[in-house]
C-alpha cells in the first residue's frame, strides 16, 4: 500500500493520518522533521567553492572550510544566516621514535544555524565565547546538507555529511526567476504518492499546481539543453548519463534527492501536471514511500510538530 497524507483541521489542531503500516516506527520521525520544501536547479543554482571550473558539483565535508573560503562575500551585504564554531585542539599519539601533532578542529555549535548574529549569540551570553568563531553565510546564499550515505553528487566518500553553497533569491522575480525554482506550494498534495513504474522500480508520483507545471517544465528543458551540450562537447564519447543534470529535493536545509533529466528520452524537459522519480532497480519502495512523505508534508502551508501519536488497526 502506497503511503499517503489526509489532513484534518478543527480549531488550531490538525490531525494528520498516514496510510501505511510502516507509520509507527518510521514515519513519525519524517513527519515530525517537515517544514520548508525547496526544489533547486542543482547544478546551475550552486555557487562559489561548491562548483569546480567545469561546473562539476563539490560536495564539501566541512562546513566550517567551506564557509570560510566565502567570508570575503560575507562582508558585502545582509548575511542569510550565522554560524557558531567551537575550536578543539587535539594532539595525536606518535609511533615510537615520531614527533606528536597539535592540529585545531572546528566543531559545528549542536544549535546550527541562526538568521541574526543576536540570535546566535543569546544562549551564550550575548558574546562569542573564547576559542570560538562566527563565520556567516553571504547575501543570497543558502547552505545544503547531504549525508553521505544517500548518496552525493561530488562527493569522496559514502560517510558523513557533505556541504554545499547554493544561490537563494526567493523574492526574485523577472525573466532570472526565483532560487529556488520551485517550493512545496507548486506541489498538489493529494496528487504526490509512492507507487511502481512500468518497468518495475519504484517511482515517486508528482502533481504540480498550474504554476509549477510551468517552472518544472521550464526547469527540466534547461536542465536537457544542458546536459545535452555538454555530452556534445565531450565528443559525445562514454555513458552519456554522466553529463545529465539534475534538480534537488530539499527539506529544512537537508538535500533529500537529486532525480536526473535524461536528456536522450526527455530532449524538451518534462511538461504537463504530472512527473515521475524514477528510484531505479537499486532502489526499494520504503525509500519511495519516504520521499513521497517529504515531499506531502512539505507541500503543507505549515510546519508540523508532533505532539501525539496513535495508531488504528
Amino acid at each position: 500500500m502506497t503511503g499517503s497524507v489526509r489532513v484534518k483541521a478543527a480549531s488550531n489542531l490538525i490531525v494528520v493520518r498516514i496510510d501505511g503500516a510502516h507509520f509507527a516506527t518510521e514515519t513519525a520521525p519524517l513527519i515530525a522533521k517537515t517544514g520548508r520544501l525547496m526544489l533547486f536547479d542543482f547544478e546551475n543554482d550552486l555557487t562559489g567553492p561548491s562548483l569546480d571550473p567545469n561546473g562539476n558539483p563539490i560536495a564539501t565535508p566541512s562546513l566550517y572550510n567551506l564557509l570560510k573560503q566565502v567570508q570575503p562575500q560575507a562582508q558585502k551585504g545582509s548575511p542569510e544566516g550565522y554560524y557558531l564554531f567551537h575550536a578543539k585542539t587535539v594532539t595525536t599519539k606518535p609511533k615510537k621514535g615520531a614527533k606528536s601533532t597539535t592540529t585545531v578542529k572546528q566543531s559545528l555549535d549542536k544549535r546550527g544555524a541562526a538568521p541574526t548574529l543576536k540570535q546566535l549569540l543569546t544562549p551564550v551570553g550575548g558574546k562569542v565565547p573564547p576559542d570560538s568563531q562566527v563565520l556567516k553565510v553571504p547575501a543570497n546564499m543558502i547552505v545544503v546538507r547531504c549525508a553521505g550515505a544517500s548518496g552525493c553528487i561530488g562527493a569522496t566518500s559514502p560517510a558523513g555529511t557533505y556541504y554545499y553553497l547554493m544561490k537563494y533569491f526567493p523574492d526574485r522575480g523577472g525573466e532570472k526567476g526565483p532560487i529556488p525554482e520551485m517550493t512545496g506550494t507548486d506541489l498538489v498534495l493529494s496528487g504526490t504518492r509512492a507507487d511502481f513504474g512500468q518497468g518495475g522500480s519504484p517511482v515517486v508520483l508528482l502533481q504540480f499546481t498550474n504554476h509549477g507545471s510551468k517552472q518544472f517544465a521550464k526547469i527540466t528543458k534547461q536542465e536537457a539543453a544542458r546536459g545535452a551540450l555538454r555530452y556534445n562537447r565531450a565528443g559525445r564519447r562514454g555513458d552519456y548519463l554522466n553529463y545529465v543534470q539534475h534538480f534537488a529535493i530539499v527539506l529544512d536545509g537537508q538535500l533529500k534527492s537529486t532525480p536526473y533529466i535524461d536528456f536522450k528520452r526527455n530532449p524538451n524537459g518534462i511538461p504537463g501536471s504530472y512527473a515521475e522519480i524514477d528510484l531505479g532497480q537499486g532502489g526499494t519502495i520504503k525509500e519511495a514511500k519516504d520521499l513521497a512523505l517529504v515531499l506531502q508534508t512539505g507541500a503543507l502551508p505549515i510546519q508540523l510538530v508532533l505532539v501525539a501519536r496513535r495508531v488504528v488497526h
